[in-house]
């Protein structure tokens, strides 16, 4: 019942519930999932066996009756993370890549990589659109497990869409690809004498028509840390 989902997702944004999600068997709906907790006290409480009986909907709850299914039917299982531009889909995978990463302390280094490559495609694949269903890329993450330790031993990221015209002019409220500005406020001096010759982001005819270039100068040199570190 889509107006049942939408009232159960309106009261618990209202009340500020951490982690506005609603969920169903085998789905999860959700709204800004950058607003819920995840610290390794939230990961650990998910990776019960009976988690999904007692605790609220969340990513954490997905991956973990995913991984337990794996482990016990020997097969393969996929999760879809799908909606509009701006829904949190990456935010979504990178839950739940960090859901299997924090299973143990002496796992998750296969899982790593592959979040860090999300990080790396997030960067070069990724722009801010205003349009809903305007999808810049998408992309296919693989993981393999060993059923006997039940951790991961070799991971991919398929690239499956790269809508290279992002790169052209966009509108005053569009950016092109993320790494462009989190260069331009990223770099140190040096760099960026070397490698821009000294300009900034306004001053790029495919990166100037952005209105909020200034207002995310912050965000993106974090941003441009993160994708280094990932590198």
């Amino acid at each position: 019942n889509a107006q049942l989902i939408q009232e159960v997702l309106a009261e618990r944004s209202a009340a500020g519930v951490w982690g506005t999600y609603c969920c169903f068997p085998e789905s999860l709906v959700s709204l800004n999932p950058g607003f819920n907790h995840q610290d390794n006290a939230v990961v650990a409480s998910y990776a019960s066996e009976f988690a999904g009986k007692s605790l609220k909907p969340h990513v954490f709850g997905i991956a973990g009756a995913t991984y337990r299914r794996l482990m016990d039917d020997k097969t393969d299982h996929t999760i879809v993370c799908t909606g509009e531009t701006g829904s949190g889909k990456t935010f979504a995978v990178r839950s739940a890549l960090r859901f299997f990463a924090s299973r143990e302390e002496t796992a998750g280094r296969v899982e790593r990589r592959v979040q860090c490559s999300v990080e790396v495609l997030d960067a070069f694949g990724n722009a801010r659109t205003t349009h809903p269903d305007s999808s810049r890329y998408g992309k296919y993450v693989k993981l393999w497990f060993d059923h006997a330790s039940g951790d991961a031993v070799a991971g991919a990221l398929v690239t499956t869409q790269l809508e290279r015209r992002r790169v052209c002019p966009q509108t005053r409220d569009e950016r092109s690809f993320h790494i462009f500005y989190r260069m331009c406020a990223g770099l140190d001096r040096d760099e960026a004498r070397e490698l821009l010759h000294g300009a900034i982001a306004r001053d790029f005819a495919y990166l100037s028509s952005y209105i909020g270039i200034e207002d995310d100068a912050r965000e993106d040199e974090e941003g441009y840390k993160n994708t280094i570190a990932s590198m």
